[in-house]
C-alpha cells in the first residue's frame, strides 16, 4: 500500500506502523508530530525537503528490511532513532535519547530548523477523554486556530472503520487558546479509538488526532491552568499508585521529575521561560503526554 500525507498531522498516543511492502512518502512542507507513540518501518518511507517526523515522546525504528529516503528531517525529542536498515545519508536527524547504526552524523540544528519550517496549521494542546456517570466527555485544547473552519470527531471500535459523532465549527479562529467538550452518551464498552480531525477553509486537514481509550478503566486527569503563567496542577479522578511526572521543555530536555506511590493531585511551579512544555504522565496502568504553554503573566 502507498500513503502520501501532504498536509501536517498530530498522532495523540498511538504508533504507525509501514509494513514490508509499505511505501510512505511525506512531502510538501509536511510535519508528522507524535505527541506520544513511536514509528516503525519494516518497509520504504520518503520524507522530502523541508518536511519532518517528530517524536516528541516515542522511539524511531528503520529494521532490516527498511529503507529510508530523502532529504528531509526525524527528530525524536526523548526518544532513540535505531536503525538496521537503508538510510539516506541526505537525511537530517537528532536524537535526544540513544541512536544506533546511523549513516550520517546527527545534526540538530539543522534538523530542528526544518521542521520548524513545516509548522502545524494548528497546535492540539490536550486530547483526552474523561468518564463520568455512564458518558464519555470527549475534550480537547487547541493553540491557534488561523485557519480552521469545524472539527470532525469520529469513533471507532477497532481504528480503521470509522463512524461520525459530530461536526463542531471552529469557534475562535485566530484565538490562542480555545477549549471544546463533546459528551458521548452511548460509549462504546471495553476499547474504542476517537479521531479527531480539524478541517480548514481550504478543506485540507489541519491535524487529525487518534486517541485509544478503555471506558472500563479509565483514569481521568486534569491539567490547569493551561496556559499559565506560574504553576501547574495535576489532578487525578482517583488516587494512582506508583506514578512519575516529567516536566520537558520543547527540545526535549527534563526540567522536573516527581515520583509517588500515591497521588491525586500534585502543584508543579514552572520557573522556566515562556514556551512550549511537555507533561508526561506514566504509572503500571496510566501513561499521557500533555502539552502545556506558558505565558508572560498580565
Amino acid at each position: 500500500a502507498a500513503t502520501t500525507i501532504a498536509g501536517s498531522i498530530t498522532v495523540y498516543g498511538g504508533n504507525i506502523d509501514v509494513g514490508l511492502q509499505g511505501n510512505f512518502t511525506i512531502t510538501n512542507n509536511t510535519k508528522l508530530f507524535f505527541i506520544s507513540g513511536n514509528f516503525n518501518n519494516y518497509g520504504h518511507v520518503t520524507v522530502l525537503d523541508q518536511s519532518c517526523i517528530q517524536l516528541s515522546s516515542g522511539n524511531f525504528k528503520n529494521e532490516a528490511s527498511g529503507t529510508f529516503s530523502g532529504n528531509g528531517t526525524v527528530i525524536t525529542n526523548v526518544g532513540n532513532i535505531l536503525n538496521d536498515g537503508s538510510w539516506d545519508p541526505q537525511l537530517n536527524w537528532c536524537a535526544a535519547g540513544t541512536s544506533t547504526g546511523m549513516v550520517v552524523a546527527e545534526n540538530c540544528t539543522d534538523s530542528y530548523a526544518n521542521c520548524e519550517f513545516a509548522p502545524l496549521a494548528a497546535e492540539l494542546l490536550s486530547f483526552n477523554v474523561l468518564t463520568q456517570d455512564g458518558s464519555n466527555l470527549v475534550n480537547w485544547y487547541t493553540f491557534s486556530e488561523e485557519d480552521g473552519e469545524y472539527y470532525l470527531l469520529e469513533r471507532s471500535i477497532d481504528g480503521i472503520t470509522w463512524n461520525t459523532l459530530a461536526r463542531i465549527e471552529a469557534r475562535n479562529p485566530g484565538a490562542e487558546v480555545t477549549h471544546y467538550v463533546f459528551i458521548d452518551n452511548e460509549p462504546i464498552g471495553g476499547i474504542s479509538y476517537y479521531k479527531l480531525s480539524l478541517f480548514n477553509l481550504d478543506g485540507e486537514v489541519g491535524f487529525s488526532a487518534i486517541l485509544g481509550v478503555n471506558s472500563e478503566n479509565q483514569e481521568d486527569i486534569i491539567i490547569f491552568p493551561n496556559p499559565t503563567s506560574d504553576h501547574i496542577t495535576v489532578r487525578f479522578s482517583n488516587p494512582v499508585n506508583n506514578v512519575t511526572i516529567s516536566i520537558a521543555d520543547a527540545n526535549g530536555l527534563i526540567k522536573n521529575t516527581f515520583t509517588s506511590e500515591n497521588m491525586i493531585e500534585e502543584t508543579f511551579h514552572l520557573p522556566y521561560p515562556c514556551g512550549l512544555y511537555f507533561v508526561r504522565i506514566d504509572s503500571p496502568t496510566f501513561k499521557d503526554v500533555i502539552k502545556v504553554i506558558k505565558v508572560i503573566k498580565q
